[in-house]
Formats: C-alpha cells, sequence, structure tokens
C-alpha cells in the first residue's frame, strides 16, 4: 500500500483542445428538467457501441475559480457519501457511460515484459522505490489498465477467447477484501492463467485481483474526434467500474475510495437521439476554420454556437443542479465528441 500522498493522474479520454477550458455559468433549477422522459427515452436507445454515439464528458472543477482542491474537498464532512450520491443521481438522470485510462502498480519486483507498463520513461518507472503504510520501503511499476462501465463490457461477448467475461455481480464490491475479477488483454496469455490472482494497488490501496478472461487480439474502441484516437486492449488489464458497497474500516480505505468515487464521476453521458445534434453543430463550425483563419473571431463563434445550443444547455443545467445539490464541482466542457463501436 503506497503511501505518498500524490493525486494519481488520471489519463481520462476526454478532448483537449482549446474548446475545452471554456464553461458556463449555470443557475437553473434541476427539477425543471423532465428525468421521466430522459429516462423513457434511454431505455429507447439503442445500446451503446451498437453505433457512433454522441457523447460529453463531465468533468471536475476542483482547484479552479476558487474551488477547493481535492485535498480540501476530500477533507470536508461526508464528502464519500456525497460523491456516491452524485454517482447514484448521474446513472439515474442520463446514459452514462465509463470507459477511463487509469494505471494500478504492480507491487514487488517487476520483471514482466516493459510492453505492459504505462510509461514513456521506463528507466524511472519500472521497479520504483516507495514507502508503504508501515514505513516499509517497496517497489512499485504503473501497468497499463482500462476501466469498462456497466454499458461497456456485453460489448466483449464475442472478444473473449479464454474464460469468461464479465457479469453483472462483477460490478459491486462488498467487502475490503474482496478479490476483483478482470479481463486480460490477449498479451497476457502468455503470462497469466485462468483463476491467477494478482495484487495491484490501485489509489494507494492494495488489492487482489482474480483473472477470469482474455480478450482476443486487436480488440479496440474507437474514438474518432478524441484525445486518443482508438484504445487497443491487447496489453491491458481491464477492470470492471465497479460499486463500492462497503464503509471504509481505515484511513488508506477511505482515500482511496473518495479518489476512486472522484474518478468515477468523470464520465461521459449519452447525448440522446436529436436532430439538432450539437456534434453536427460542432462538426459543421470547425470545417469553417482551418490553419490560414483561426482567429479569435472565428474560435468565438464556435463557442458561442456551442453554448447556446438547447441540448448543452440542458444539459450543462443537469450536470450544475446535481453538483451543487451535493456540494461538489463537476461540469460539462461545451465540446462534444463521438465514440464508436469495439471492433
Amino acid at each position: 500500500m503506497i503511501i505518498k500522498r500524490y493525486y494519481l493522474g488520471l489519463s481520462i479520454l476526454f478532448i483537449n483542445i482549446f474548446i475545452y477550458l471554456l464553461t458556463v455559468g449555470c443557475n437553473s433549477n434541476v427539477n425543471n428538467y423532465p428525468y421521466e422522459l430522459m429516462r423513457s427515452n434511454i431505455l429507447k436507445s439503442e445500446s451503446l457501441l451498437n453505433n457512433d454515439i454522441s457523447v460529453y464528458s463531465i468533468r471536475s472543477d476542483t482547484g479552479q475559480n476558487g474551488n477547493l482542491s481535492n485535498q480540501e474537498l476530500f477533507e470536508t464532512l461526508d464528502v464519500l457519501e456525497r460523491l456516491k450520491q452524485f454517482n447514484d443521481e448521474l446513472n439515474a438522470c442520463f446514459n452514462v457511460f465509463e470507459l477511463q485510462t487509469q494505471w494500478v502498480y504492480f507491487i514487488g519486483y517487476y520483471n514482466g515484459d516493459n510492453k505492459f507498463v504505462d510509461s514513456n520513461d521506463l528507466v524511472n518507472s519500472i521497479n520504483q522505490k516507495v514507502y508503504d503504510n508501515n514505513g516499509y520501503e517497496i517497489l512499485c511499476t504503473p501497468l497499463k489498465t482500462v476501466f469498462v462501465g456497466e454499458k461497456v463490457y456485453n460489448h466483449f461477448n464475442n472478444k473473449i477467447i479464454e474464460g469468461r467475461n464479465f457479469s453483472e455481480s462483477d460490478f459491486h464490491i462488498y467487502k475490503s477484501d474482496q478479490a476483483i475479477n478482470i479481463i486480460l488483454g490477449a498479451e497476457y496469455q502468455k503470462t497469466y492463467e485462468i483463476n491467477d490472482n494478482i495484487y495491484l494497488s490501485l489509489h494507494q490501496n492494495n488489492m487482489e485481483f482474480k483473472v477470469i478472461g482474455f480478450l482476443d487480439y486487436n480488440t479496440e474502441i474507437k474514438f474518432p474526434n478524441g484525445s486518443k484516437d482508438h484504445i487497443i486492449f491487447d496489453e491491458s488489464i481491464i477492470i470492471p467500474f465497479y460499486n463500492i458497497n462497503y464503509s471504509p474500516t481505515n484511513e488508506y480505505e477511505d482515500y482511496y475510495q473518495k479518489i476512486y468515487y472522484h474518478q468515477k464521476n468523470q464520465c461521459l453521458i449519452e447525448i440522446l437521439g436529436t436532430d439538432r445534434d450539437p456534434y453536427i453543430t460542432y462538426i459543421d463550425e470547425i470545417k469553417k476554420i482551418n490553419e490560414k483563419n483561426i482567429t479569435e473571431k472565428s474560435i468565438l463563434n464556435v463557442y458561442e454556437k456551442l453554448l447556446k445550443h438547447e441540448t448543452y444547455q440542458k444539459y450543462a443545467n443537469i450536470v450544475s443542479d446535481l453538483a451543487d445539490k451535493y456540494d461538489l464541482y463537476y461540469s460539462i466542457p461545451l465540446m462534444p465528441y463521438k465514440i464508436s463501436r469495439i471492433n
């Protein structure tokens, strides 16, 4: 268990261009929006990843514009419960799509293949020296990892070459020592077998993971206009984006759960079918801009069209009001984008 108090950087698959930093203030009442209608539309909508879908990302605004920092937020009263309740309401209001990259650490001397290590600086990343909760020096190595939500795993059904896919029960953890079932990319077949246990550290918390399956080679998901154009799972550990259904038993578990739910809340929400799809608005406007005519005016033109888009205003207001309700800091960036099916 690693006690160095740094906030693990999230390699979340959100777009990262100039529009991303532009935000809008939202003061409307959350009760003004037709939750039941949205839920009805969700039930009627096609399954995620069967076709390209448009999404907004939810981002954290901690440490910005006078907001509390992560560390300050985590020290406020009942914050873990508020983070979990916010997550529950997001799932009640939206078609939530969870897919994030986030490294976990192999604890102990790592002599595995470098291709599994999540770093561009292998020399300083493999077998890093840190200290555990008892002050003992240990070695750790970051490994490529992808967290997938319940709306994603069904699309692995035809991609499992050994073992089994996730099931609904894999997305619920009821005690701190419960082994978490994982799926490994195809390249791991030479290293592990079905039912092998792997001990890894996530957010400074040592955990046991159990191998239940392997994905086929070249399984990938595409992000046509995202910060990454695609993810190939071959060299990754795939962890279910589980719900934690127990209270922390010590300060280290408390810290782990707070970071975990802070990350889990930075999800993607599907933009449900509409002829005025804001992604189409973005594409139409961005096509008008090229390297020769990028000006302040052209950027503001795209900004204002997205800002005034009724779909953006509706979704942004709901997220803002939910964040205010639980005294948290989340918002939706202006830029929508598309994700494609798993191949």
